[in-house]
């Protein structure tokens, strides 16, 4: 039988959808994670956008050493950011 090569960053996505995780916020530092090290970023974050409100929240982050230090919960402007 035939072997079908699957891209690295799909194998450790395929482990995070077999684990089973206690909240959506622990699935969510896994996922943070998996995406700071397959793209070799030592900083990811998750925001929810609000332009009505011109807001852009920091839902969740993974910083690694010496990353931006991007800290969940902090609030900006929508406007000063893109």
């Amino acid at each position: 039988m035939e072997q079908i090569a699957v891209p690295t960053y799909l194998g450790g996505l395929s482990e995070l959808a077999a684990r089973s995780f206690d909240s959506t916020d622990e699935a969510t530092r896994a996922l943070l994670r998996l995406v700071s090290e397959q793209l070799g970023m030592r900083s990811t974050f998750l925001t929810h956008i609000t332009p009505a409100e011109d807001r852009n929240e920091v839902v969740a982050s993974h910083n690694a050493p010496d990353g931006c230090g991007i800290p969940a919960g902090a609030v900006l402007p929508l406007s000063g950011t893109f």
